[in-house]
């Protein structure tokens, strides 16, 4: 069944507390629980949306820019199969794709190259993790060496590049600890993340133009996330107050991290700042903003963040709408006015969360080189385990 549009006029934002909450949770009450037919929501009043990649089995996906606007989009798409989109004017068009029989779609991550390239960082069955790159010089498989002879982990890696465009991996060597993976014209190099342990994960990761690299990542499983900034001359390292598990990061131009993810107690949602600048304490240079979620039911374990250059915050997240439903929502809040009057709207309403994919954990956002968010989402009719992979982007 085709998802169904609704056109309601002017965009309706509702305050992120009380107003909102109790929409989303009436709304859900409301419907028949026992029609399991009924179609996904689209708000075509409010969003454009399309099709990126058309209903098949796609098991993961992930997103990303380079420094000229260039949008980067790697998705498994079938068995042993990933593809690899790009949009520099609307449209999204594929650069390449890669097949193997090692990749088994547990999980892909994708970073710019140089000269037009991507990198693309996919889970494989032989040794863990493989290294792909699509477009610029030339498709190619590149092998990262062992960590100890011992093979990577196939999840809790993630991949960025560097100022010119080559790729770094923070990956997790199995059963030892979290090690970062660059190759530089002399050949790859690999160095522990400190203090890590086989239990570590790497959550999110970015390179700023300058070159200064943020990290996000748990230590060891039994506690908070943390983050490490490293520049030219100094590394700043320190846990993340009560953050949770699997954070997303955003780093502003002027190297601000901001954190978005969930306490480690349930429904307790956070936006944490690294503001070293209004704390007294070292050990903990973090301020957070709460994003209250006390009458909606928020999945936990996938969140996306992205920074305006006004400073304007935007967060997405999943919330249940029953036990087979979810919304995607979009919250934000006027940069003037830190730790208020934070708005919230659904992008898209009863998605069935399972698939090929898990889909509470199947989106993504990405501002553009103007600044407007781009939501990425999965979604299929009920019973269907395929999905399609939609952009929606707010209407003026």
């Amino acid at each position: 069944m085709p998802p169904t549009s609704r056109s309601q006029g002017p965009k309706k934002s509702v305050v992120f507390v009380a107003t909102l909450l109790t929409v989303i949770t009436i709304v859900a009450c409301t419907r028949d629980p026992f029609d399991r037919d009924r179609p996904v929501i689209l708000y075509e009043g409010e969003y454009t949306y399309q099709p990126v990649i058309a209903e098949g089995p796609i098991a993961s996906f992930n997103v990303s820019m380079d420094a000229t606007g260039r949008m980067g989009l790697a998705a498994v798409t079938d068995l042993h199969e990933v593809t690899v989109l790009e949009n520099a004017a609307g449209a999204w068009v594929e650069a390449g794709s890669i097949t193997a029989s090692a990749i088994n779609g547990m999980s892909v991550d994708i970073a710019p190259g140089a000269l037009g390239a991507w990198w693309v960082l996919a889970s494989a069955s032989d040794v863990g993790m493989r290294l792909y790159r699509v477009g610029g010089a030339g498709d190619s498989s590149l092998t990262i060496p062992l960590f100890s002879s011992t093979p990577w982990d196939s999840v809790g890696a993630v991949l960025a590049s560097d100022p010119a465009g080559r790729p770094v991996a923070f990956l997790k060597a199995l059963g030892l600890r979290l090690v970062r993976a660059t190759l530089a014209d002399t050949g790859w190099a690999l160095d522990e993340v400190l203090q890590t342990t086989s239990t570590a994960v790497a959550w999110d990761a970015y390179i700023s133009p300058s070159g200064v690299e943020h990290l996000v990542y748990q230590r060891v499983s039994t506690s908070f996330s943390s983050y490490r900034k490293v520049n030219s001359d100094s590394i700043h390292a320190s846990e993340i107050p009560q953050a949770g598990v699997y954070p997303a990061l955003a780093v502003t131009a002027d190297e601000t991290a901001y954190v978005a993810g969930s306490m480690n107690e349930y429904r307790n949602l956070r936006l944490w700042r690294w503001a070293p600048e209004y704390t007294a304490d070292e050990e903990n240079p973090w301020i957070a903003e709460v994003l209250p979620a006390e009458t909606i039911d928020p999945f936990t374990g996938r969140f996306a963040v992205a920074i305006a250059s006004d400073e304007t915050p935007h967060v997405l997240l999943a919330a249940y709408d029953d036990t087979e439903r979810i919304s995607i929502i979009w919250a934000s809040r006027n940069p003037d006015f830190y730790g208020i009057n934070w708005t919230a709207e659904r992008v898209a309403a009863d998605i069935p969360w399972r698939g090929f994919a898990d889909r509470r954990r199947g989106f993504r956002l990405m501002l553009d080189a103007f600044d407007a968010p781009h939501f990425f989402f999965l979604s299929a009719a009920s019973d269907i385990l395929d999905s399609t992979l939609y952009e929606a982007v707010p209407r003026p």
